[in-house]
């Protein structure tokens, strides 16, 4: 998996994946989070994306209102660019 993304007009190519790290549960969001976090204080990047749906699951008595076809986040982890 690549992925490319322009900041301040200089693009930047990730094409070394080490992990993926896919969320589709509301209890399994803050463990992601940690996870990304965990890889990031390593050196390494996370690029992907955090669903507008993951409010839900930041919210306990919103959490039911999400199914499972969508992930709530979705992180690619890199080696530098």
């Amino acid at each position: 998996m690549r992925a490319l993304f322009e900041f301040e007009q200089q693009p930047l190519l990730f094409t070394d994946l080490i992990e993926v790290i896919v969320c589709r549960t509301p209890s399994a969001l803050m463990a992601c989070f940690d996870r990304v976090e965990c890889a990031l204080a390593d050196g390494y990047y996370a690029a992907g994306y955090l669903s507008y749906e993951a409010g839900y699951a930041l919210e306990p008595a919103l959490g039911h209102l999400k199914g499972d076809d969508f992930p709530f986040c979705f992180f690619g982890i890199y080696k530098p660019p």
